[in-house]
């Protein structure tokens, strides 16, 4: 009798571990797909015309020396170039929150994106950035594109822009004619 009652808590207990395992790898499963899908949604937004039409007027177009010029220049005067600006910081902010979060790898983040789009994105609104830190006294402004650019160039310490090109994402001072 006392075998039969051991054999019943042996089954039962082999029963619970079977269903937490199979609970636990559903889960991880799961986490898996969702990651892939975040993962994907980024990308069919990356591969957009939209986005990379935005993101040529800002690198090409906007004139970003310092935050006060940019916002007297475009700022509510022209609010094609300023949803321009933010909707291509939006994407790299994001993409520095999935980065930070670990939803994405940093590899695979950065496959998904020209390797040098990055830095020269950020190069070319670092002013931005800064004079909004500075103008709203917000310290965390474009912190998470500002952490992006920084694990590039971690990870890809050799990534540089042509010599020939670096100025104009680079916002040197106009010069005076």
């Amino acid at each position: 009798m006392a075998s039969f009652e051991f054999l019943a808590v042996v089954v039962s207990i082999l029963g619970l571990t079977a269903s937490i395992t199979y609970y636990a790898i559903v889960l991880s499963n799961a986490n898996k797909t969702r990651q892939a899908q975040i993962a994907m949604n980024f990308y069919t937004h990356v591969t957009r015309k939209e986005f990379w039409k935005q993101w040529a007027n800002v690198l090409y177009l906007h004139e970003i020396h310092s935050f006060p010029e940019w916002a007297a220049k475009y700022g509510p005067n022209d609010t094609e170039a300023s949803s321009d600006l933010f909707a291509v910081m939006q994407i790299f902010v994001g993409a520095g929150v999935l980065l930070r979060k670990k939803i994405i790898d940093p590899v695979e983040l950065f496959t998904y994106l020209p390797h040098v789009t990055l830095p020269m994105t950020y190069l070319k609104v670092e002013p931005f950035i800064m004079g909004m830190r500075e103008a709203y006294n917000d310290p965390l402004f474009g912190i998470e594109f500002e952490n992006l650019y920084n694990e590039a160039i971690k990870l890809y310490p050799n990534l540089s822009i042509p010599e020939d090109r670096a100025q104009i994402f680079q916002n040197p001072p106009k010069e005076e004619t």
